[in-house]
């Protein structure tokens, strides 16, 4: 914020070597009289005001470092997102090949025990005649 210095009334612009700050009528200067209090509820403002535009750019600028943050780590949240996806679909893929695979064995094993066993009942049957005989 720009701050404008109040000139007094008869000054055009702050001559050098004469104070700007000296009444002509009295030949006081202003600072050993009080300041009017809209002056001081001015000043306090404008303080005030700086104030407010300070906190409100700490708050502009921390609102930013989070939201860059929140960027940077919902990117990192992506891409840990996309390698365990890659990763559990090769182990799934891996895991389905060999239950396929588990399966298959299990199927041959149980052809093989149904064929094990007609041929021991067979084989039974055979040495039931022979005792018999």
């Amino acid at each position: 914020m720009a701050s404008r210095a109040r000139k007094p009334a008869g000054t055009p612009g702050g001559q050098a070597g004469r104070p700007t700050d000296t009444s002509p009528a009295t030949g006081t200067s202003a600072q050993a009289r009080s300041p009017s209090p809209v002056v001081v509820s001015r000043v306090d403002e404008k303080n005030e005001l700086a104030s407010l535009n300070d906190r409100l750019a700490v708050y502009i600028d921390r609102v930013r470092q989070l939201e860059a943050a929140n960027k940077r780590l919902t990117q990192v949240n992506s891409e840990l997102e996309e390698t365990v996806r890659r990763e559990v679909s090769g182990v799934k893929g891996v895991y389905e090949h060999e239950l396929a695979e588990v399966r298959r064995l299990l199927d041959q094993l149980a052809q093989d025990k149904a064929k094990y066993q007609l041929e021991a009942n067979k084989l039974q049957s055979q040495l039931e005649d022979l005792k018999a005989k």
